[in-house]
């Protein structure tokens, strides 16, 4: 399996909870011996992190690229788990992370193979002068076992310049 791939080349587990279970057998006689399980959580190596748009910065297209990225590769999810991407207009005065748990999301796409995501068309219009909230999470059967931290962007209003400047032509030369 991938999973087992993974093991043999890079000499460590996978994150996530393993059963490790060992049976004593004995060489003469039919009585079985033990058996001793354990579990092992390894969740030390992994990560899941946001990269850009950075928490708090300007974005100045209405599509802008999502990036994130997470410690294994794709092909070792287990059945049941895939990662989502979430995007939610924030209130006036509210923060990302209670964004993300609080408002509908103006994007949700589910079932990621890439870390990078450019805003679809076909999604909800990113509005000039609002802030976003983002975050990824990772999947497993229905419940969120892993998220990144959220981050906010801003999407600036145009603004026109205050001066408006302008140049009177004359159809004869004055010599000034």
């Amino acid at each position: 399996s991938s999973q087992s791939d993974f093991i043999r080349t890079q000499h460590r587990l996978p994150s996530g909870m393993f059963n490790h279970c060992i049976q004593v057998v004995q060489l003469s006689g039919i009585e079985s011996g033990d058996e001793y399980c354990n579990t092992i959580n390894a969740e030390e190596d992994s990560f899941l992190y946001l990269v850009n748009p950075a928490d708090e910065d300007t974005v100045h297209t209405d599509r802008p690229l999502l990036s994130w990225t997470h410690s294994e590769p794709f092909n070792l999810l287990s059945e049941g788990e895939f990662f989502r991407l979430v995007v939610v207009k924030l209130n006036d005065n509210q923060d990302a992370a209670s964004g993300i748990v609080a408002n509908k999301p103006v994007l949700l796409r589910n079932y990621l193979e890439r870390h990078q995501v450019v805003y679809p068309y076909d999604a909800e219009k990113l509005e000039k002068g609002e802030r976003y909230g983002w975050q990824v999470q990772k999947i497993s059967k229905g419940t969120v076992i892993n998220q990144t931290e959220s981050w906010e962007f801003i999407l600036p209003e145009d603004k026109l310049p205050e001066d408006h400047l302008y140049v009177e032509l004359k159809t004869k030369p004055d010599g000034r």
